[in-house]
């Protein structure tokens, strides 16, 4: 009995093989979707097994390479999918936080829109209210004395609002004598005065003080008023020199009060003030510019 031949590597062979190299060789440079290169790895395995009684020794090598190329170009096909995916998802992750940051800025300018609103609404009400109550405008009793010693009266407002239901009364100190009671309520636009009657002064005194208590809309004011008289010059108009402090109690703030309005005529002696008790506690308020607060 004649052994069988040995086994050859034929042409045939040698260019099928060459076909799955240039297929393998190609998956690798552009891999595929997975699941070629294990399918052209399966069809070698199934020629391999069919010719397997007849594999050559150089065959047996060139399969065994040709499957390991198969092998590596699947395993780069499954991480260039890999890659692939998570670029795509990176670009979804990357796509929703821009549209979650769009819908962020949107959000922010709706809500900056609706605080600019409010506080519009707000400050209207605002102003609205302190037209109503008179803000932080106060009025005081603003007195000019001749040299015959008759007092001149005017109640005035100060502010940017008008001081409404004004009541009130002047009383005399050193000796104390109640004097005479506002008409009231009375109503004062801001910057205009209301005129009270004229009070004579004692011409052999050489001072009066005068405390004036007020009560309005938006809260309640004590103006102290101290006369000197003074000795005559060229430039003065009268002998009679005012001195006038305002303190305020505002409703809004029941618990400050504050010193409104301090002024002196030119030539005033404010050393003699220093044993009075009302206007000497009245200084030592904290300041209040009335004007500059209502404008906020």
């Amino acid at each position: 009995m004649e052994g069988k031949p040995p086994p050859r590597y034929t042409w045939r062979v040698a260019i099928f093989q060459g076909v799955c190299w240039a297929g393998a060789w190609y998956l690798v440079g552009s891999p595929s979707s997975v699941g070629v290169s294990v399918a052209l790895l399966g069809l070698a395995a199934v020629v391999m097994a069919v010719r397997a009684d007849v594999f050559s020794r150089t065959e047996k090598i060139m399969w065994i390479l040709l499957a390991s190329a198969l092998c590596f170009a699947e395993i780069e096909s499954i991480r260039s999918d890999q890659r692939q995916r998570a670029s795509e998802q990176q670009e979804a992750i990357e796509e929703e936080n821009d549209r979650f940051e769009q819908v962020l800025k949107q959000n922010q300018r709706s809500f900056e829109a609706s605080l600019s609103t409010m506080a519009s609404i707000g400050s209207t009400a605002a102003r609205n209210l302190r037209e109503t109550t008179g803000g932080k405008s106060f009025c005081y009793d603003w007195m000019f004395v001749q040299d015959s010693g008759l007092a001149h009266q005017l109640l005035s407002a100060h502010g940017l609002y008008d001081v409404q239901s004004c009541h009130g009364y002047v009383a005399q100190v050193d000796p104390f004598v109640l004097g005479q009671s506002f008409l009231g309520p009375v109503n004062i636009q801001r910057g205009a005065s209301v005129i009270l009657p004229d009070i004579q002064l004692d011409v052999a005194s050489q001072k009066r003080g005068y405390n004036v208590f007020i009560t309005a809309r938006n809260g309640i004011f004590t103006e102290f008023i101290r006369i000197r008289r003074v000795d005559a010059t060229p430039s003065t108009q009268s002998r009679w020199k005012t001195a006038i402090r305002v303190t305020a109690l505002y409703y809004d703030a029941p618990r400050t009060e504050y010193v409104v309005l301090d002024q002196s005529d030119r030539g005033f002696p404010l050393e003699s003030l220093g044993d009075d008790k009302d206007w000497n506690r009245a200084g030592h308020l904290p300041k209040l510019d009335v004007i500059r607060v209502d404008q906020k």
